[in-house]
């Protein structure tokens, strides 16, 4: 039995009369009669069926807006027709599913309501009431997936804002590499090679390619600390006296300082790799004198890598040294002044002519 219905005379909304809407009874008529109701007050796109299980394929194939369904069907009831498409749908998606139930007992209503349903309403109903809480209902998901979209845009207006901001940080780091390059030598070699090869030796341990990339474009800014080093101090022909090698030594503490304090990863990694790049293995180095693994492994990496190539380049001070006699002394320096895993790999690499490695050679 139903109650005599007279068509709501609210003025239309487009997108909820243009909304999917699903009837779901095991009575044709009660089917027919939603639909008929349904249609009169303007709702275009109603669908009914009297099967529960057709329901869930109709639910899964074209997703409608809202569900309005008897609870006590056969062969499959209603509660199991709301887990099936509760399961169906995402977990975060406003979805109404009415029930219309000729159950009068609270328990029915509870469990309803507990198992997922957004809505539960008695027969006889009132045909009006119906269809004033289908519009409610059907707003309130219109307007979460406005909500969804428009956090969707701020997201995506955020990833894009961050990769701005991460190409401005590059452009800054790339421009600040090429000013410690023009204090070490009069072109940008040494740094570009330090970078490169300290990334390959990263990669022959075992870390990560994204890892080992930043520590290869970090390693560039290990000396940029020489910017507060004297020009006759740095670029002195000959052995420097006790005085100017203490004052040589600040670059390490000069770099780190000029690199504190940014958020960046990248800027962060590298203060680390300015500030440790000259301790040792065996803690005699500066200027901390850390030992051991108590030294990051990117700046251990580095450690090697530039003396390597400071010994087989020409320097202010002295020229190049033959290739076996660098390579004797990165191997003796194994486990006092290096990490004896992070030689072993790079003379491996040097065995194998790894392409990095044969440019600084």
């Amino acid at each position: 039995m139903v109650i005599p219905y007279t068509p709501f005379q609210g003025p239309p909304d487009a997108r909820t009369i243009s909304a999917h809407i699903l009837v779901v009874d095991d009575e044709p008529l009660n089917v027919e009669y939603l639909k008929r109701v349904l249609a009169r007050d303007g709702f275009q796109r109603v669908e009914g069926t009297s099967d529960a299980s057709d329901a869930i394929r109709s639910f899964r194939d074209a997703r409608p807006d809202l569900v309005v369904a008897d609870l006590h069907m056969t062969p499959v009831n209603g509660m199991d027709m709301l887990q099936a498409m509760r399961l169906l749908a995402p977990a975060d998606e406003y979805l109404p599913i009415v029930f219309v139930s000729g159950d009068l007992t609270p328990q029915a209503r509870r469990a309803a309501l507990a198992a997922g349903a957004t809505d539960f309403l008695t027969k006889p109903f009132d045909a009006g009431e119906v269809v004033l809480r289908i519009r409610g209902l059907l707003l309130t998901r219109f307007f979460y997936l406005d909500l969804q979209r428009h956090n969707e845009s701020l997201e995506r207006s955020v990833v894009a804002r961050t990769v701005e901001l991460e190409a401005s940080h590059r452009e800054i780091f790339e421009r600040l590499c090429r000013v410690a390059s023009y204090r070490d030598d009069c072109t940008s070699e040494h740094t570009k090679r330090v970078g490169l090869v300290s990334e390959q030796v990263a990669l022959a341990l075992g870390i990560s390619s994204t890892i080992a990339r930043d520590i290869g474009m970090a390693a560039e800014l290990h000396d940029i600390g020489k910017i507060g080093v004297p020009d006759e101090i740095l670029y002195k022909p000959g052995r420097l006296t006790p005085d100017e090698m203490a004052r040589m030594r600040e670059h390490a503490a000069i770099g780190a300082d000029a690199l504190r304090g940014s958020g960046s990863t990248l800027l962060q990694l590298a203060e680390q790799i300015a500030l440790e790049h000259h301790e040792r293995w065996d803690g005699e180095g500066y200027p901390q004198r850390l030992r051991g693994e108590g030294i990051s492994i990117a700046a251990r990496i580095v450690a090697v890598v530039d003396v390597f190539d400071a010994l087989a380049h020409d320097r202010p001070y002295r020229a190049a040294w033959p290739m076996p006699r660098v390579l004797e002394e990165i191997a003796a320096g194994a486990g006092s002044h290096f990490d004896p895993a992070i030689v072993a790999a790079m003379l491996a690499m040097l065995e194998s002519h790894t392409p990095a490695i044969e440019l600084v050679a």
